[in-house]
């Protein structure tokens, strides 16, 4: 985002890799999973390249306006800004989601669980037991997965190259996002199939009606009901649809990545990704670079969508359990009907900006 030169660049990753070593000098063989590995190099390179930006922000041994003309200085301590806020928004939801296993001894993961089967298998476990058999699959979807905020701070940089504001309405989606779906976990506490059931995911658990009801899990964070990962990548996903296609392939293959690992690795049920869905259409509305009243309305309409949802699971389990056929229905509408509405949006939203461009 402050177009760094080469050196700088070349700078960051020699101390990152440097760091990296010094931090993980031995690092066990466990046949073939490296994704762990890569995601702590990324991490101590990340961890190198906060030097050059302070010292940009300070203004001292870089230049103050960047190659782009723009203000570099201003730039840096916005990033350093940011930076400071993810630190400080991590401890409180470190608190926070110790507080969910506290306040929530019993969760819906069975009777979540039990709806899950009402698609006619179990997701999670089907998904996890195919990401255990293949080592690619299982790097890929760590990487994608835990790499979450690697591709936010990507799609920032790409949007900076247009104008600023583009990039501080990506992390200002990302952050509303991450808010809203953190107060939803209060509604419909639930941990995750891995949390939930030991076997998980060498066989599907045996449930019945009987499971539709809360069940006692050992001490983990209630995040599953929604999956923020899931509402975070479609959001970048819908975000990158104006930086060229192959960006937009970059984005979808981490999403794909991230879906997988949601399911795979244990943390969400089907239905955690399903509800997400709305939750991220709705905030991808609020756009600060353009403000039209009728896309915060639309939004704020979507994100009801998600806390209705969540507010009634609990209320309807055994409905919907007994009717596996309404709640297939109701996930295929939830899902689509808020991408159509973006796709209306910002089919609507190209048709305006060229309208100007017709008429000359």
């Amino acid at each position: 985002m402050l177009r760094p030169g080469i050196r700088t660049l070349a700078a960051a990753a020699g101390g990152g890799t440097a760091l990296f070593f010094l931090l993980h000098s031995q690092v066990p063989d466990v046949g073939g999973y490296i994704g762990a590995t890569a995601i702590a190099w990324l991490a101590s390179c990340g961890l190198a390249s906060l030097l050059p930006v302070l010292l940009q922000a300070v203004g001292i041994g870089f230049d103050k306006t960047g190659r782009d003309g723009k203000d570099a200085v201003h730039h840096a301590r916005v990033l350093l800004a940011i930076f400071l806020l993810v630190v400080a928004v991590e401890a409180v939801n470190g608190r926070f989601l110790r507080f969910t296993s506290v306040a929530f001894p019993q969760t819906w993961d069975h009777a979540l669980a039990a709806l899950d089967t009402r698609f006619g298998f179990q997701p999670a476990f089907a998904i996890g037991r195919f990401a255990q058999k293949y080592n690619w699959i299982l790097n890929y979807s760590f990487l994608a997965y835990n790499g979450l905020l690697l591709g936010l701070i990507s799609l920032m940089a790409l949007e900076s190259r247009r104008t600023f504001l583009d990039s501080l309405t990506t992390w200002f989606q990302f952050s509303v996002a991450g808010v809203i779906g953190g107060g939803l976990y209060l509604f419909c506490p639930a941990s995750g199939p891995r949390y939930a059931f030991a076997q998980f995911p060498a066989f599907d658990p045996i449930l019945s009606l009987a499971d539709l009801l809360p069940t006692v899990v050992a001490p983990a964070a209630r995040n599953g009901m929604p999956s923020l990962h899931t509402a975070w990548v479609v959001l970048l996903f819908l975000r990158a649809r104006s930086q060229g296609r192959l960006v937009r392939l970059y984005f979808g293959v981490l999403m794909v990545g991230t879906l997988v690992a949601t399911l795979g690795q244990g943390e969400h049920y089907l239905l955690d990704l399903v509800v997400a869905v709305p939750l991220a259409v709705g905030v991808s509305q609020w756009n600060l670079t353009v403000f039209r009243r009728s896309q915060w309305f639309v939004g704020a309409a979507l994100m009801s969508v998600s806390l209705l949802e969540v507010i009634a699971l609990p209320r309807s389990f055994t409905f919907l359990y007994a009717h596996g056929w309404l709640l297939v229905w109701t996930s295929f509408l939830t899902v689509t009907v808020p991408l159509f509405v973006n796709y209306r949006t910002a089919y609507r939203a190209s048709a305006q900006a060229l309208a100007p461009v017709r008429a000359q």
